[in-house]
């Protein structure tokens, strides 16, 4: 099953790298935080457009992403929400005993799009 393990230095990293940029662009932190939060709000939509094309659901475009685009858009939306949680409460790394794995899998029998994503701490 294929997984991405995610660290807590990475999150930390973004994090950072985010606040930088914010800072840079005249953002304030609270306002940064907000536009966060519509960025997992965007990924999210990107995976619900992945899955239309996947299944061929608008008419006048038929299928136009695969199942891997799919899951891509989920990685991105995961991604995106953790280091958001991170960004407005940071102290969420705290007590993480190794790193935080992204797992998925297609279970036996279901439709290509149907995935249980599952966010598992996990010790290293």
């Amino acid at each position: 099953m294929p997984d991405l393990t995610i660290s807590p230095d990475f999150l930390a990293a973004a994090v950072r790298a985010l606040d930088t940029q914010a800072a840079r662009a005249g953002i304030d932190s609270a306002t940064a935080v907000d536009l966060q939060a519509l960025k997992v709000v965007e990924e999210l939509g990107e995976a619900v457009a992945a899955l239309i094309g996947m299944t061929g659901q608008n008419p006048r475009k038929g299928v136009t992403h695969t199942q891997a685009d799919l899951l891509g858009e989920l990685y991105d939306v995961a991604l995106t929400a953790l280091v958001d949680a991170a960004s407005v409460h940071y102290s969420m790394l705290d007590g993480v005993p190794g790193s935080i794995r992204v797992t998925y899998a297609v279970p036996p029998g279901e439709p290509q799009a149907t995935f249980a994503l599952a966010l598992l701490v996990q010790a290293s």
